[in-house]
């Protein structure tokens, strides 16, 4: 249990976990109109491409609304103060943090950025990391709505089908 929550501190600071929930208010979301596009890496080096990212692959998604903004720390903190939720970072006693690479630290949270410094007060308006895909997950639940599929992020981060792969 404990190394997959380690994987996950990992995988989501790599994926910049940076909540986007498919909320219920409409001002803080936006309208994705659904499409075909082509999705995975496009990058010809494949020593650096995670083995599911490839090969590129149509896929379709359906309308959608997504988070117009990243979840902050502030908003993420009062999820924290109203549910008295306890992040996988919080359970594991540990993240990962950058400092000229990964390196796992004990005693990580969502109150710190990603190189291991705890967050002020005044910098709560700052996008939220290192939380896991299940803390994200339960955030978007508390708010209303939902994560994004993999497949609606990628494809609402590169501009609907406006966009080539």
């Amino acid at each position: 249990m404990k190394k997959s929550l380690e994987l996950l501190c990992v995988i989501l600071i790599l994926g910049s976990v940076l909540i986007s929930c498919n909320q219920n208010k409409k001002s803080n979301k936006v309208f994705v109109k659904g499409g075909t596009f082509e999705m995975g890496a496009v990058d010809t080096n494949t020593s650096h491409i995670p083995y599911c990212e490839m090969p590129i692959h149509k896929v379709t998604v359906s309308d959608f609304y997504i988070g117009k903004y990243e979840v902050t720390v502030g908003e993420f903190k009062k999820f924290i103060d109203a549910t008295g939720y306890i992040t996988d970072a919080e359970k594991a006693d540990s993240c990962y943090v950058w400092d000229e690479g990964w390196k796992k630290k004990q005693g990580i949270t969502w109150e710190y950025d990603t190189f291991g410094n705890k967050i002020s007060s005044s910098d709560y308006n700052h996008p939220v990391f290192n939380v896991s895909w299940f803390d994200a997950k339960a955030y978007c639940e508390w708010v209303g709505g939902r994560l994004p599929t993999e497949a609606e992020w990628e494809y609402a981060a590169r501009g609907g089908i406006k966009s080539k792969a």
